[in-house]
């Protein structure tokens, strides 16, 4: 509500005495700061009148308790902590992060709840505490069987106690259902010992805490078992990313606004920069002028081919740019739509990749990782630390499973008849069981809607065969691929 009324109003005073408004604990309160806030802005007020007919739903003041607080308002914040760093990744990989967070919470907060031995959470004990430590300067008068008078030094609050039943013209309790410092100095006064623990919500007590977690999350099985769905394949929509960074589609409020503090450096007594980065540190910037002098890494106990590495050359005259060979182009020449042919491919697990197209390569890019590789580790060493490509990057990029029994074996076979009895043809120029792109798309582009089941597998495996040379294992040639 303080960020809509930002739009609107920049006066910081304006939106911090609306904020009071809304954070008040009683209507008097309410009303009061309401009429500050008409002395100070009128259109302000005005703005805030026109909210009057939805108080109860932004106003602490006549929620009636319904929110415990700010309790279930903040719980999207709670869950946040729990889902940060699996934003903006794939939506597949997202729900499983999700589903793997969310039992770990669960698991964590089921353990914390077994070694509680507290009646209250401990949060709410902690927050009991707190107002009983107040309550230790207040006066307590008794009027009647369950009326009394609390003296805080600077204002008096009437306390009303019936059994398990408590208010107090403070409002705390009502609106958190936990006892505040003027019941608690009741509570405890030497007539009538009474238990606070009975007046607290059954909400925040440790067997509600227990029970909220006791539900179990369960394994889902591998998709190999899962049952076949029905009705019409679900595709992802033909939308390729544009180049460069995405743009956010967040809508920035007032939240996100900083405070245009600058932060002054001890050396130069100046902002703007960091104080690595200081001009007038000397000794930091001695030492960053003999790092761009030195090159390959401090340490070669760990790699010890640095003599032979990229790296070592990059200020000589032997230094030379690395060429690359891309086979990505002709991924957009097949497109496959054939019917029986995707269903073949969904069962091999080669439909996602097929939906793959070619990709504009960042030779820069591409070079710079080639500098950072390093054959000792089999990582790729930045300035923050290694980093490598794992078998679940290749499985959330393709789709392809990277689980299962390994294919071993020889590799000597009649590459002749092996192309004639998965394929159907076998192309003249085949060498070392090799065969050529451009054959397999012209033998199998086309293939007609009745054509029979021997011709669709034999097209299915062409295709198989047609991504895997394009971009899965791609011959040093560029229109060759390997049968094995």
């Amino acid at each position: 509500m303080k960020a809509n009324m930002a739009k609107r109003f920049k006066n910081d005073s304006l939106l911090d005495k609306f904020y009071c408004i809304g954070s008040a604990l009683t209507s008097v309160q309410y009303y009061k700061l309401k009429d500050e806030l008409l002395a100070l802005d009128q259109d302000a007020w005005k703005w805030v009148d026109e909210l009057e007919v939805y108080k109860e739903y932004w106003a602490w003041a006549f929620d009636g308790g319904r929110r415990f607080g700010l309790m279930t308002t903040n719980m999207s914040k709670s869950l946040n902590r729990v889902f940060k760093g699996i934003r903006a990744i794939p939506v597949t990989v997202f729900v499983a992060e999700t589903f793997y967070k969310l039992n770990s919470c669960f698991i964590k907060r089921r353990e914390n709840g077994k070694s509680m031995t507290a009646t209250l959470a401990p949060k709410i004990q902690s927050r009991i505490t707190m107002n009983m430590v107040t309550a230790r300067g207040h006066l307590v008068y008794r009027f009647g069987p369950n009326e009394f008078e609390v003296q805080t030094g600077h204002s008096d609050y009437n306390v009303t106690l019936n059994g398990t039943q408590a208010d107090c013209d403070c409002g705390e309790f009502k609106l958190t259902g936990i006892p505040c410092s003027h019941i608690l100095t009741v509570c405890s006064n030497s007539q009538l010992r009474i238990d606070y623990h009975s007046l607290c919500f059954h909400w925040y007590t440790v067997e509600c805490y227990c029970q909220t977690y006791a539900p179990l999350f369960h394994p889902v099985s591998d998709r190999r078992y899962w049952p076949r769905p029905q009705g019409p394949p679900i595709v992802p929509p033909p939308v390729r990313r544009k180049k460069g960074r995405p743009r956010s589609t967040r809508i920035r409020n007032i939240m996100d606004e900083t405070s245009g503090r600058r932060t002054k450096y001890s050396i130069c007594k100046q902002g703007g920069h960091y104080r690595n980065t200081c001009p007038q540190n000397t000794e930091i910037a001695q030492q960053g002028r003999r790092h761009l002098e030195e090159t390959g890494p401090v340490d070669k106990s760990v790699l010890t081919e640095q003599h032979l590495h990229r790296s070592s050359f990059i200020k000589t005259e032997e230094y030379r740019g690395v060429q690359f060979i891309e086979h990505g182009r002709k991924l957009n020449q097949w497109v496959l739509d054939h019917p029986a042919v995707l269903d073949l491919l969904r069962q091999s697990e080669f439909y996602y990749i097929s939906r793959l197209r070619r990709l504009q390569l960042d030779q820069a890019l591409l070079g710079a990782l080639i500098e950072r590789w390093r054959r000792e580790t089999q990582t790729f060493h930045f300035r923050h630390g290694e980093m490598t490509i794992t078998l679940q990057d290749v499985a959330v990029i393709s789709g392809l499973r990277v689980d299962g029994a390994p294919v071993t074996g020889t590799t000597v076979y009649p590459w002749s008849d092996i192309c004639q009895a998965l394929l159907g043809v076998v192309p003249d120029d085949i060498r070392a069981g090799q065969i050529r792109f451009d054959l397999i798309y012209q033998q199998f582009h086309h293939l007609h809607l009745d054509a029979p089941a021997g011709l669709v597998a034999a097209t299915a495996r062409a295709y198989i065969l047609y991504q895997i040379g394009c971009s899965l294992f791609p011959d040093p040639t560029g229109y060759r691929v390997h049968l094995k």
